[in-house]
């Protein structure tokens, strides 16, 4: 573990060749890919010098295609660094040159990926292949080799969005809930109505005859009430009254069963 120990420069490829290594951490450092202190330069300065993707890491390491977030404040996610296949990291370690084993690099430990685990400050690789987490936005710096994330705030819901739709929404439910019961009372009611009708009535009939007090029957007969009441419009009122007072009349006698009929 070589994490904060204010290391400055690059990592030396001769790490690749010592096999005992499980976990190799060396963030909160100073360390480039180019051997200067990141950032170290103006920040609107053209002149920042850039790594080639091989250079970005030792020669033995490379990054991959999947992305992680960082387990930081950056509000980021880079790519996982990993080993390279045994030969393809010999033959990229192999000559002369900067960072480079030459005839050494026959020694390079042959591990597996899962075999060592390294987590390297996002900075040494100039952030390369890394973006922001959603929500922020990547500010480019140090001619596109310092990346920072920093809150969308355009895309940011002002503080009385989320309250505002929470209470419409709910009005909106209740709206509907309230239109969805008067239907169905409406429907209901009818039903049970026209129901409670046909079983009244089935009631009625299954007690027969009343019996047990006095009973009034009253039967009006109207003859030929349409006809009348064609010919003399102005006697209707007349007739549908005694209609009326005969049936009040037999109510007032206490009955429990009346059957008016006007036959016409």
């Amino acid at each position: 573990m070589l994490d904060n120990n204010r290391l400055v420069g690059q990592i030396p490829a001769e790490l690749g060749t010592v096999s005992n290594l499980r976990a190799v951490s060396l963030t909160n450092n100073s360390l480039s890919c180019t051997g200067v202190v990141p950032g170290a330069v103006d920040i609107d300065g053209d002149d920042v010098q850039t790594c080639d993707r091989e250079q970005l890491l030792p020669c033995f390491l490379h990054l991959t295609h999947t992305t992680v977030p960082r387990p930081d404040s950056s509000s980021m996610e880079c790519p996982l660094v990993l080993w390279k296949p045994h030969e393809i990291a010999v033959q990229n370690c192999s000559g002369s040159g900067v960072n480079r084993l030459g005839d050494q690099a026959t020694n390079l430990a042959n591990v597996s990926i899962t075999d060592q685990r390294w987590d390297v400050d996002p900075s040494y690789y100039q952030y390369s292949g890394c973006k922001c987490l959603g929500g922020y936005q990547a500010i480019w710096s140090h001619n596109k080799t310092v990346l920072k994330c920093v809150l969308d705030t355009h895309n940011v819901l002002a503080p009385w969005f989320i309250p505002t739709a929470v209470i419409t929404t709910f009005i909106g439910i209740c709206l509907l809930g309230a239109v969805a019961l008067l239907v169905w009372l409406k429907v209901t009611v009818q039903l049970r109505l026209k129901w409670q009708r046909e079983r009244d009535l089935l009631k009625y009939r299954q007690k027969g005859v009343p019996n047990g007090g006095p009973a009034t029957i009253v039967v009006t007969d109207v003859e030929s009430y349409s006809g009348a009441c064609g010919l003399y419009p102005a006697a209707t009122p007349a007739v549908t009254c005694t209609h009326v007072h005969c049936a009040q009349a037999a109510l007032a006698c206490g009955s429990c069963c009346m059957v008016c009929q006007l036959i016409a």
